[in-house]
């Protein structure tokens, strides 16, 4: 038995050294693999080093190549150019006063062909500019912009008409630069000039027909700043007619003057700097359409009809400043009456209409009195009706204290005024603010059919391109107290 058991451990021992054994081996083959790798690793990083060592020795050989062609290739130059000039006969030294004269002429001669070339792409750079930001973004550049252009190009060219001989000597390319630029900016400013000119289409409208002052009752509502009705009143107002016959009839109702706080106060709820500050403004009387202008009453003028939301008692949309204003001109001469945009401060104080809450209607609007988005309330109001429509102008049924409809929402209403940032400076007698601002961007007011409640506020204020046409842009017309 002892026997046994010896033999059994020298047989565990032997199976153990074995095991050790296998093991050493595998370890030294796997060293032998590895450094195998490492050699041919080595070997690959060598074929590569000496492949780009000899690219680069024949790179520079080339190069020495044509190093040596060029040198020679001057050497021959300057040869055949010292047997020209021992061939020729000497004569003096140029008079300096004659190169620099040939210099200026030079000079001249190439700022006037680049100063012609400037002016070929002004004709066609404020064309493109202002087609393509009308297009896309439904805004023209202002002409105030061409104007400082204008002004800093006058300044360069006074300073190279100075400098220029010297500077010519220097530096050829920056002259032919400036000389471009200027003749760019001094053809693209008259271009544009001219182009800003609104086009328009008069057509011929037989007389109006005026009726005497009447009165006519209507409602008004004052809301909570949920949307609930907390009264409801009727009130008269009084108005005149303009007959444009068969049966279409411009509604004038008169405004009695007075003095209002225009602006936004700092705790009104969506209130925006532009809004700022607040100011006092004495407005005199006047009389402003009851609805806005229908696109029966346009056609009646104008004779076509470009709105996108067709309907004869829809208010007129899809027009330019420059066409509401052509429409005015044309019924001034048939009503024998100055018609014309309202001014931005005669447009909120009838919205207004003697309130100073956010709306004429108290603290808030519904798509049950007003035409706008109504899935974007204001103050505490619930969601409602997005008709993404024009109604039928005074089909909500109800007015502001004067008698006015759909002042808040259905069109933006065009205004004469320019834009302006702020009201820092605006006039306090209740006229257009029509100096300075932007020239090209005019004031719109009211919201639209897709405004949030918050931009159909009285004291809300955008802008748009005077040349612009947007689906939701109308306007109403007004007739100054002392002309009617």
């Amino acid at each position: 038995q002892a026997e046994g058991e010896r033999l059994a451990q020298e047989n565990t021992e032997l199976k153990k050294w074995l095991a050790e054994k296998h093991r050493q081996e595998e370890a030294e083959q796997q060293r032998r693999r590895e450094e195998a790798d490492l050699q041919l690793v080595e070997q690959r990083y060598q074929q590569e080093l000496a492949e780009k060592q000899r690219q680069a020795e024949e790179k520079q050989k080339k190069q020495e190549q044509v190093w040596q062609r060029e040198v020679i290739e001057d050497e021959d130059r300057s040869s055949n150019k010292f047997n020209q000039d021992q061939t020729k006969p000497k004569t003096a030294e140029p008079d300096q006063s004659i190169f620099f004269s040939d210099k200026v002429l030079k000079l001249t001669k190439n700022t006037i062909t680049h100063f012609s070339v400037g002016f070929l792409v002004g004709v066609v750079f404020p064309f493109v500019v202002n087609r393509c930001a009308t297009k896309l973004f439904g805004y023209r550049m202002g002409i105030d912009i061409f104007e400082k252009f204008f002004m800093i190009s006058v300044i360069s060219f006074s300073l190279l008409a100075i400098t220029g001989p010297y500077i010519y000597q220097f530096n050829r390319k920056l002259i032919l630069i400036i000389s471009s630029i200027v003749g760019m900016a001094l053809l693209g400013t008259l271009s544009y000039q001219v182009w800003k000119k609104p086009a328009t289409s008069p057509s011929t409208v037989r007389p109006v027909a005026t009726s005497n002052v009447q009165t006519f009752s209507f409602e008004t509502v004052k809301l909570d700043t949920r949307g609930k009705e907390m009264a409801r009143e009727t009130k008269q107002a009084r108005y005149f007619t303009e007959d444009f016959g068969n049966g279409v009839m411009l509604e004038m109702v008169a405004i009695p003057g007075g003095t209002f706080t225009m602006g936004a106060p700092d705790s009104e709820k969506e209130r925006r700097n532009n809004e700022e500050p607040q100011h006092r403004i004495t407005v005199p009387a006047f009389s402003i359409g009851k609805y806005e202008v229908t696109q029966a009453q346009w056609m009646a003028v104008m004779s076509t009809d470009p709105s996108s939301f067709k309907g004869d008692n829809l208010p007129v949309e899809t027009v330019t400043w420059n066409d509401a204003k052509e429409f005015c001109a044309q019924l001034t001469k048939k009503a024998g009456k100055a018609y014309r945009l309202p001014s931005e401060a005669e447009w909120e104080y009838a919205a207004r209409a003697g309130t100073t809450t956010p709306f004429a209607f108290g603290e808030t609007i519904t798509p049950q009195i007003v035409n706008y988005g109504g899935n974007n309330p204001y103050a505490s109001a619930a969601k409602g009706l997005d008709r993404r429509k024009t109604v039928p102008v005074g089909s909500l049924g109800v007015a502001n204290t004067f008698g006015l409809f759909d002042l808040h929402g259905n069109v933006y209403e065009l205004c004469e005024d320019a834009w302006h940032e702020n009201f820092n400076g605006a006039p306090t007698d209740g006229s257009a603010w029509t100096s300075n601002g932007d020239q090209e961007l005019r004031v719109v007011r009211g919201g639209s059919l897709y405004s949030t409640g918050g931009e159909c506020r009285v004291t809300y204020r955008n802008r748009l391109g005077q040349s612009v046409r947007y689906d939701a842009v109308g306007f109403r017309v007004v007739v100054s107290a002392r002309t009617q």
